[in-house]
């Protein structure tokens, strides 16, 4: 079967108002397999990649790839040097979909997986598709990981830190024991060590989906995302 080839760019810009856009470094990863990524700056300036890819080799120092779809996370510096990677990954699936920075240099990171042999950061998950969300220090370590386990399909598109630490995580699905429907946009608070804080459910008539979330100066938080309710 043909594959489609894309290539994963990643791009710093450096904007001014009183000018046209001016790029910085560019740089073009990726190999035999479609890619996706996201990205935030550090504490430490840096700039953190956050991607899922599967069947390639990835980097200047290459890894074979663990399954179907596997995460990697990169660090680069202000001038586009690769400072570490990190792979993670099952003979399964594992995908990241979102990243954001954390107070203290790390980062908070979230997605799915379907992977069942424990090799994807311990997890074996209860259902079809699963919820992880986890946190990493700034040498990419992983320091917590929890999950939402299901009974058939879940999914999460993004997560934010909060003005005291808390994090919240955004998307849809049948998130045991909260389930409820399928078809209803999922928000949940987690505290700083990843706890199970609470789960909140939007839904109408029809289906629901968040996903975007982002945290007010005054520590509120606003939403975005779909309906085809009537």
């Amino acid at each position: 079967m043909n594959r489609l080839i894309l290539s994963l760019s990643i791009l710093f810009l450096t904007l001014n108002v009183f000018s046209q856009p001016g790029l910085d470094w560019y740089l073009m990863l990726g190999e035999q397999s479609d890619e996706k990524a996201n990205i935030c700056e550090l504490s430490d300036n840096s700039l953190l990649i956050a991607t899922t890819a599967g069947y390639y080799t990835y980097g200047p120092a290459p890894n074979d790839y663990m399954g179907e779809l596997d995460v990697v996370f990169m660090k680069y510096d202000t001038q586009g040097q690769l400072i570490w990677q990190e792979f993670f990954g099952s003979t399964l699936t594992e995908e990241v979909y979102d990243v954001t920075a954390h107070p203290d240099g790390g980062f908070i990171a979230c997605g799915t997986y379907s992977g069942n042999d424990n090799d994807f950061l311990g997890l074996n998950p209860n259902g079809t598709i699963d919820v992880w969300i986890a946190k990493f220090d700034s040498s990419g370590s992983a320091e917590w990981l929890k999950t939402i386990n299901t009974t058939s399909f879940a999914f999460v598109y993004a997560c934010a830190v909060g003005k005291y630490g808390n994090i919240y995580i955004i998307g849809a699905g049948d998130m045991y024991p909260y389930r409820k429907d399928l078809g209803e946009a999922t928000f949940i608070k987690l505290d700083s060590s990843g706890g199970f804080v609470w789960l909140k459910r939007y839904g109408g008539s029809g289906d629901e989906i968040l996903s975007g979330i982002t945290v007010l100066s005054n520590g509120n938080i606003a939403l975005a995302g779909l309906s085809n309710s009537s």
